[in-house]
């Protein structure tokens, strides 16, 4: 997180570790340092399903085989409308729980 540069209050908060002394009292996170959080997570997920796909295009997890088909030569990227919902749906915030996202129960 710190080469992505994320601000130090959001590094604690996703570690679950508390800022230290007056800092504590006057730093918050905004909903843009947790938008920049989340691109540069989901850069470093692509760079490494890229990467993983370049070793090996298949899994013998099926759940990996899926998302790993995408990278595979002549594969054909699906539209998100034809997505199951689990795959397309927003994951919960930190703390929240995924009924809160209207999606009404547990992932």
């Amino acid at each position: 997180m710190i080469e992505d540069g994320v601000a130090e209050v959001l590094r604690h908060d996703r570690l679950g570790h508390q800022m230290p002394g007056i800092q504590a009292t006057y730093s918050h996170m905004s909903q843009p340092m947790r938008g920049e959080l989340k691109r540069a997570l989901q850069g470093r997920w692509e760079t490494a399903l890229g990467e993983r796909a370049a070793m090996c295009p298949r899994s013998p997890l099926p759940i990996l085989d899926r998302i790993l088909a995408a990278r595979r030569p002549g594969a054909l990227v699906p539209s998100p409308k034809y997505l199951p919902r689990w795959e397309k749906a927003p994951l919960p915030e930190r703390g929240e729980r995924a009924s809160d996202l209207g999606r009404g129960g547990g992932i």
